[in-house]
């Protein structure tokens, strides 16, 4: 149908839409797609598979897709193509089912990380769960299930409206026009759709409301409460109980108490994190689902901009979150960046990148001791064979069953290497002198 009437070629709702979407958002889409890739290539490495880092790997794929799948809204905003015929028309056609799809990846990730926050949690709570490592099965079928079930409780955004394509402004202007299809329409219009779909479209938004903006934030802040509360309780335990306890049993709890905790950090900040920027949209969420007729005033809807682009922050510094929160992270990531670029591309990274990331090109698998008469026992002890790192770069093989020796590693430097409880000890100390 056509109408006289001309509206503003403006596809954007509001002027405070337009500067979120044309300004805001490109440096969140940046930061979101890089760094949540970055992510992914770190966590899905090698050393750092877990289940702890499997979800979180999860939850950036997520947040990846969110802003992919993000991006024509965001297109919208510009007056290149906002004026374009064509791309009003394929936005008008799309812009429900794109925000359908937004809204699935982003409940996606919110249980991901509700998911995260409870194995973490379990993990602390029983030390023997984070020694084991899920099967491939297993992990696919937890991604699925979360990704089909999400999908199924977000799907009636697909049909939560009636949206029609009109002709303004005599023929000369393409607008259209969305009515809520479980609620009431203006100007004493009927509601021509069937009643079980209004039906749907009303116990699906409350569903929705209640698995994936209510009952997730309540549990996820719940669990990051519970993991404060075991890292204070882990910070307070001494690491050496009793002077009688074996050396390798004692480093052995250790190393697995030091990597919990930095896993755990890492979960608490990026948990902290998604609480803080999920927590306005919630409640703006159950405001407009109690009081409905809210949705035709400004001020609200200026509110809603605000706290959607709040939780777009949010996805978009998980990468920065991982960085400040993990040393262990950013080595990986200087490493791996190390191996696929010249040094001339990462000598511009931020000091700190550097100072966490040295002699990260060879793998070592003991810690050097601070003097010769302090000895430490190496990080990974093997009972048959010990490869030792020395200051050229060369290795030096020994079994643990051999009898106390000296070995010569440079002459600036020597090794003394010793067999005590099947462990190979090694210390390093600097010397001018021949080896006795």
């Amino acid at each position: 149908m056509r109408y006289s009437k001309c509206y503003t070629h403006r596809l954007a709702a509001t002027e405070l839409d337009i500067f979120l979407l044309g300004y805001i958002f490109p440096v969140q889409f940046v930061l979101g797609v890089v760094g949540n890739g970055m992510n992914l290539l770190v966590l899905l490495s090698k050393g750092m598979r877990n289940r702890s880092n499997d979800l979180l790997a999860a939850m950036a794929l997520s947040d990846m897709t969110f802003f992919i799948v993000m991006l024509p809204i965001c297109l919208a905003a510009y007056d290149i193509f906002a004026t374009n015929p064509n791309f009003r028309y394929l936005y008008f056609y799309i812009k429900m089912h794109v925000a359908a799809v937004a809204n699935w990846w982003s409940a996606a990730a919110i249980w991901f990380i509700l998911a995260v926050s409870i194995e973490r949690l379990l993990g602390i709570m029983s030390p023997l769960r984070s020694r084991s490592y899920w099967s491939r099965s297993m992990k696919l079928s937890v991604f699925f299930a979360v990704v089909i079930a999400t999908g199924m409780i977000t799907s009636y955004h697909h049909v939560a409206y009636s949206c029609k394509i009109l002709l303004m402004c005599n023929g000369t202007q393409l607008y259209h026009m969305c009515l809520p299809v479980g609620g009431q329409w203006p100007y004493n219009m009927s509601n021509t759709n069937p009643p079980a779909l209004q039906n749907f479209v009303r116990v699906s938004t409350v569903v929705n409301a209640l698995c994936v903006v209510l009952l997730p934030i309540v549990a996820v802040s719940g669990a990051n409460i519970a993991l404060i509360g075991q890292l204070r309780r882990r910070g307070a335990e001494p690491l050496l109980k009793s002077e009688s306890v074996r050396r390798s049993s004692t480093d052995a709890q250790a190393i697995q108490h030091k990597q919990e905790r930095r896993v755990t950090v890492t979960v608490v900040a990026i948990v902290s994190c998604f609480s803080l920027t999920q927590g306005p949209s919630a409640i703006v969420f159950m405001w407009e689902l109690l009081d409905p007729s809210v949705r035709s005033s400004l001020t609200f809807n200026n509110i809603v901009s605000i706290a959607n682009s709040l939780v777009i922050t949010g996805k978009a510094i998980n990468f920065v979150l991982f960085c400040l929160s993990s040393v262990h992270f950013r080595r990986k990531l200087m490493m791996m960046l190390r191996q696929r670029f010249p040094k001339k591309l990462t000598k511009y990274l931020p000091e700190f990148w550097h100072s966490t990331a040295e002699n990260l090109t060879t793998q070592t698998t003991f810690k050097v001791a601070k003097s010769a008469n302090h000895v430490r026992q190496p990080l990974c002890a093997k009972t048959e064979k010990e490869h030792m790192y020395s200051s050229t770069n060369k290795f030096t093989s020994i079994t643990s069953n051999s009898s106390p020796s000296k070995v010569v590693v440079n002459k600036t430097r020597r090794a003394t290497i010793s067999v005590e409880n099947g462990h190979a000890l090694l210390a390093l100390c600097k010397s001018n002198e021949a080896p006795t």
